[in-house]
Formats: C-alpha cells, structure tokens, sequence
C-alpha cells in the first residue's frame, strides 16, 4: 500500500511503502540533548569498556511491547529483542510480578522449595520434548554452564564428530546450534554427526537453546528442525521476559545425577517465568515466527531487485541476519535507521550482517514499520 508521508518526522518520507499506522516519533536527532548529558554522566561512573564498545548512542527511558522510548521523547521500533519473545514488559508479566512481589521476594532453596519455583519446573518439564523430565534453576545461564563443567560436560559447535574423539572423561556435550554472525542453523548432515558420534561414545547430548529457543526459530526448541533427540536444553532470561533466569531442563536420570549447589532463580524471576512460557504456548509464538519470517522474507527479495549489493537474509524464524556485503556498510546502515527510528542488534566485529530479531509478537503495523524504515536506509546509503 502506496500512500503520502503528512508527517515532517516521518522517518521514511514521501512516496515510500507506508505502514498504515505510524508509531515511531523522533524529536531530536539520536542522542538527543538529554542522552547526550546522560551518555556524559556515563562516561565518568560506568565501566569505559562497556559503554566505549556500545554501538548505539541511545539512553532508554521505558520500553513497551516492540517500542522503546529514550530520554528526549523519541519512540524507536525495536528489532533487536533478541530475549524478549514475548516483547518488552508485557502486561500479563506485570501483572504476574506485582502479585509476586506481594508474596515472596527471596528464598533460599536450603530453606525449602518454593510453590512458583515448582510451577516453573512443571511447566518446563511439560514442554520438554523428552520425558521424564527435570529441571534445575538458575539466575544466569554462566552459573549453568560452570555446573555443566563441573559435571564434565563439554562446550562445542557442530563441526565434526572428529572433536567429540578429543573429549576425555566426558558425560556429554552441551551443542551450540546456531552460528552467532549469520544466525544459520548447521546442516543436518552435521547435526546427524554429531548425534551419531554422541551416541558412539555415550555421551549425554545437551542443547543450548539460550538464543534460539522458545520459538524464536518458528520451533519451541531450535534443534526440532533436524528430527533429532537430545538429553536436554539450556534456556535463558528469553523465557523470564528479559529477568535473569536460566532453566537446565532433561531427561531426569541425568539431570538427578548433578550435584546442585544454588540458590536457584529468584522468586520474581520465576513468576515472569511462568507468565511468559503460558504466553509463548498460549499464543503460539513459534507459529508467530514462522508468519512474520514469510513477511520479511518477501520484502527482502523485493529490495534485492534495487540494490546488486544486498545478499543473503539468514537464518530462521525472526533469527534473522541479513548480508549487507561489508561491515562499515552494516555499521552505516545501524546508525542510519537509529535515526529513523528503528533500533538494530549490535553488529559483530568484522560482520557483514545485519541482524533482524523484532519480538514474536510485534504487531503487523510496526513490523512493516520497521521494515519501512531499513528499505529507506538501504536507500539512503
């Protein structure tokens, strides 16, 4: 749909492919006057590596669904809810948190078992597709991964089965299954490798699904696109709503066989938990990623028509990474939809990537929206 830009602000302009509903609102340029000073006051009382390798001169004052709102009052899109499948502070959550933060704040699991810590397992353990199923808690996905090497599993990528001969006195491996530049899930010729070889040396084989799973990749869990069985799955703060939380969820012989020494989640933690995985299921946001992806992708390979330069779009789901052919292309392109208002995922050193990950539940408005904005940098460029 062809219609007229009324708005001055109106980040795409006159004559360009228009959402019918226009969300996002610049002010000021991107930082505006009060995240400048805010960008100031950073740079003398937080970390300088932190803030120094910040892409994106940008002060948030409050998020909602997939709009962000920095300290000058401009409105941003965001694509780059990368743990937030659900979307920022979702009403349902808040809601789940304020009746929590009315019952239980802390507990300690050495004091006893928490009934929302409970609920939290059993509804993992429902989704699991493996049974029975068990669950351990956490409050971040490190803590997770020492208790994995603590337990002699082994980190690695799906290369080669020839690395799985390297492992000594391995239980199991813990599987990265997703390239972090061009978001690609690997070929199921590798994957297959990978279970055989497991299975050779009976190895317990571990997912970590802490950036693809819960349906981000149009599946609950991203390894279900290669009809294989796992032991398990690590998840993140994706299922909490952004909170930190990570959830090692598998087959219950193994997972009783760990020696937990943890506090667990926190209480809040767990409740965003819960709100959050009866959402995803409720709504059925993996279906969701897979509607939006046939969206973008269409708009994609009408922009491949105009620009020789534009590659590849990657990946699966809303795990997205478009090739822009150059990482100062990508770098320029970040910061010229910032100024549109569309917010971007921070781009890898030495990528050419571009990377799409919008909340699975982003309206079609803003979605086009935003992709509205990304075809008018891609022009501007």
């Amino acid at each position: 749909m062809t219609i007229d830009s009324t708005r001055k602000d109106d980040p795409c302009g006159p004559g360009k492919l228009l959402a019918p509903i226009r969300s996002t609102r610049l002010r000021t340029s991107v930082p505006g006057p009060v995240a400048q000073v805010a960008l100031e006051r950073a740079g003398r009382v937080m970390n300088s590596s932190r803030t120094a390798n910040s892409q994106l001169p940008l002060v948030v004052q409050k998020a909602h669904g997939a709009l962000v709102y920095d300290v000058d009052g401009n409105v941003f899109i965001d694509f780059a809810c990368v743990m937030l499948p659900t979307g920022h502070t979702p009403d349902s959550t808040l809601t789940a948190l304020r009746n929590g933060a009315e019952t239980l704040l802390y507990y300690k699991d050495e004091f006893g078992v928490a009934e929302i810590a409970l609920q939290v397992c059993e509804s993992l353990n429902a989704l699991a597709p493996f049974k029975p199923a068990k669950t351990v808690l956490y409050d971040s996905t490190f803590e997770t991964r020492s208790l994995i090497r603590l337990h002699h599993m082994a980190e690695t990528w799906p290369t080669s089965s020839l690395e799985l001969s390297l492992l000594s006195n391995a239980k199991g491996v813990l599987l990265n299954i997703m390239d972090a530049d061009t978001l690609d899930l690997p070929s199921q010729e590798a994957i297959d490798e990978i279970v055989e070889g497991c299975k050779q040396r009976n190895l317990a084989l571990f997912i970590d699904e802490t950036f693809t799973g819960l349906g981000r990749t149009g599946k609950l869990f991203a390894y279900q696109h290669f009809g294989i069985e796992a032991d398990g799955v690590l998840i993140g703060r994706g299922a909490a709503a952004g909170l930190p939380f990570a959830a090692l969820i598998g087959r219950a012989d193994f997972i009783d066989s760990f020696s937990v020494d943890s506090l667990g989640a926190s209480a809040l933690s767990c409740a965003a938990a819960v709100e959050t995985i009866n959402a995803i299921v409720r709504d059925d946001l993996p279906n969701r990623a897979v509607q939006v992806e046939a969206l973008i992708r269409e708009r994609v390979e009408e922009w491949k028509m105009q620009y020789s330069w534009l590659g590849t779009l990657h990946g699966v789901g809303l795990a997205l990474a478009l090739d822009v052919g150059d990482f100062q292309r990508a770098i320029v392109l970040q910061n010229a939809c910032l100024q549109r208002g569309l917010i971007l995922h921070q781009v890898l050193q030495h990528s050419e990537c571009l990377h799409l990950l919008p909340p699975l539940m982003i309206p079609e408005e803003q979605l086009h929206e935003g992709l509205d904005i990304l075809e008018a940098a891609l022009g501007a460029v």
